[in-house]
């Protein structure tokens, strides 16, 4: 987010950030001295989470892990608190079987991962030692991965992996509100690995000795509803729009694809997308003559259901790709050799 990215106007909330560090570090020490309780599953639990706020690809990062497991045989449920969601309490985005739940009723990047992992459970929950003592209960999982958890300290992790994004990852270093962190830095010790998405440079791990792998969001395949392609024989001319907190990626990465962007509009993260949305993208796309209106996974799952939308409507599908898959392979696996 460009806001945090300098430290004007952001200055203005320097107050409002040292109280909300030091509510954070009281919060911490509490669990770190015992004061408060941290319940545990009786299946190993592996965190995906981030110390900042915005876009670091950690969906796409659970997406990764959850295949990974399956790859090795093992049962997997994902729990996640479903941010944007219109209900309350549990639900069941799926039994690994059915998708059992929309976008509204469980969340955008849930329903997202259900569909990109067959055969994985996905519960939805705030509390999450509910949700997965519940899920534990019905399904008997192998292993829990814990969506958006580093600070979900209720819950007992085996594995703390924080994910950043970008050579800029602490944007300029300051607690939320005058700057993107979730909590001090320091608390990085309690992570057993960092996940750089898109970075350069090691920008986190030259503070704090950790196990990293390097990684990138790669484009992949470009579908309407009906599972077809666009042709790319011409150029294309496409009205790209998207609710993610980096919404310059989805341009990027249709560049990547031989794609020419004559218009990106941008929503707000998690964006619930109405008729009249639907209408003023179609509007600009003959505004700007482009040949077709591209979108995201994220956004795609909370559009189709609800909209009739024209077969020149496309998501680009994305995933993650360690640089050395090789190496990667032996880290994750050392990693988890001790519980899985």
């Amino acid at each position: 987010m460009p806001f945090f990215q300098s430290r004007w106007p952001a200055a203005l909330f320097w107050p409002l950030a040292k109280i909300y560090a030091a509510v954070m570090e009281g919060r911490n020490r509490a669990f770190d001295e015992g004061r408060r309780s941290i319940a545990r599953l009786d299946v190993p639990v592996i965190s995906i989470g981030n110390i900042t706020v915005g876009g670091t690809g950690k969906t796409p990062t659970v997406i990764f892990w959850a295949q990974w497991l399956q790859k090795r045989h093992k049962k997997v449920c994902v729990l996640s608190r479903g941010y944007g969601r219109r209900s309350r309490g549990r639900v069941l985005i799926s039994d690994g079987e059915r998708i059992l739940a929309d976008a509204a009723a469980g969340g955008d990047e849930p329903l997202m991962i259900a569909l990109k992992t067959p055969g994985v459970i996905v519960v939805v929950d705030a509390d999450r030692y509910r949700g997965g003592t519940w899920a534990c209960r019905q399904f008997h999982p192998d292993v829990v991965l814990l969506d958006d958890g580093f600070q979900h300290r209720q819950l007992h992790r085996d594995l703390d992996v924080v994910t950043f994004k970008g050579d800029h990852a602490l944007g300029n270093g300051w607690l939320l509100p005058a700057g993107p962190l979730r909590e001090p830095l320091h608390n990085l010790h309690r992570a057993g690995l960092f996940w750089l998405n898109q970075a350069e440079e090691d920008v986190v791990s030259r503070e704090f000795h950790k196990p990293v792998i390097k990684a990138q969001i790669c484009p992949q395949r470009v579908l309407n509803h009906k599972g077809e392609e666009p042709d790319f024989n011409a150029t294309l001319r496409a009205l790209a729009f998207c609710g993610l907190a980096h919404p310059q990626d989805l341009g990027l990465s249709l560049g990547e694809k031989g794609i020419e962007v004559v218009r990106l509009i941008p929503f707000k993260d998690h964006h619930i997308y109405r008729h009249r949305d639907i209408q003023e993208l179609e509007l600009a796309r003959e505004k700007f003559r482009a040949d077709v209106v591209i979108t995201t996974e994220k956004d795609w799952v909370k559009i189709v259901p609800m909209h009739d939308i024209p077969s020149h409507w496309y998501r680009l599908q994305i995933a993650i790709q360690p640089e050395d898959a090789h190496s990667a392979d032996i880290m994750i696996g050392n990693l988890s050799k001790g519980f899985l």
